[in-house]
């Protein structure tokens, strides 16, 4: 896993994995989708308030949950907002001067409709086949 640029854990639920991340120094951003619900995971998942407040590298979807989590957990994430601008075209040029590798998207996780697999097959079937062919989804 050293030789990803970045990994994106999603939720509180792999905070086991988002854990194991920053003890070993992996590229990551721990991205938490919760806020007051937060403790309604805590029979579910070990540790997890300990290791919300041991990782540097958390964000959130909103200034609410910002305030929550900053609060609760005496830390201090970012916000990274739920919403990815159309930048279709400055990927595409990007794509263009990187030639020697292929840019890897890979999804693990539950599948189920509300995760938005769904979308992400969507976006890349409406690339055109010369971005297509530079990109590998897992």
């Amino acid at each position: 896993m050293h030789d990803y640029n970045l990994i994106i854990v999603n939720t509180v639920i792999p905070n086991k994995f988002a854990d194991y991340c920053q003890k070993n120094n992996l590229p990551h951003i721990w991205l938490i989708r919760e806020a007051t619900n937060i403790p309604e995971f805590y029979g579910k998942t070990m540790n997890l308030a300990t290791t919300i407040k041991e990782n540097k590298n958390i964000y959130v979807t909103s200034e609410y949950a910002k305030e929550y989590i900053d609060k609760e957990f005496l830390t201090n994430v970012g916000v990274l907002h739920n919403f990815i601008p159309d930048i279709k075209q400055e990927i595409g040029k990007q794509l263009k001067k990187t030639e020697s590798k292929k840019l890897q998207f890979s999804l693990v996780g539950y599948f189920t409709p509300r995760k938005g697999l769904h979308l992400c097959i969507e976006a890349i079937e409406a690339l055109s086949a010369d971005l297509k062919n530079e990109i590998t989804f897992n």
